[in-house]
């Protein structure tokens, strides 16, 4: 993430006593993994904003079959669903995706048999959302 301040050497100044108190940054990290996990698994409620291929008549036949939900791409046991999440927080970072599925990359990237069906996807609007995290937790700090 990048954050650019123009202005006075004062705010600049203040800025950067803020981000160097590290132990701070554990509010504005923890709201935007929140954002992001609810942002991923939204994308499987959506099918990815309805970008997602539909499912093969051979995948719908064999999820019935096994008793999945027929027309969800992407949801049979759910295991995939509960292992998109925030997965853990330093002091300036935030690690959020799909943890431990072997199986994840080939829905992300596709094969020769599989359409990509990408969950881990930054949206101009998840974008827009994290940046307003950041800025009322910095104008919050500044306003003390």
């Amino acid at each position: 993430m990048e954050i650019n301040i123009t202005g006075t050497d004062s705010m600049v100044n203040m800025f950067n006593e803020l981000v160097s108190r590290q132990r701070h940054l554990r509010i504005p990290l923890q709201r935007t993994g929140d954002y992001l996990q609810k942002s991923f698994r939204r994308e499987y409620k959506t099918k990815g904003g309805g970008k997602w291929a539909p499912l093969a008549p051979s995948t719908v036949k064999q999820k019935a079959r096994m008793g999945y939900p027929p027309g969800r791409p992407l949801i049979a046991t759910g295991r995939m669903y509960r292992a998109t999440k925030m997965i853990r927080i330093g002091s300036d970072y935030v690690d959020t995706g799909v943890e431990n599925i072997e199986y994840y990359k080939y829905h992300h990237w596709r094969t020769r048999y599989m359409p990509a069906r990408k969950v881990v996807k930054i949206w101009r609007r998840t974008i827009s959302k994290i940046r307003a995290i950041w800025e009322t937790w910095l104008l919050r700090r500044i306003s003390k």
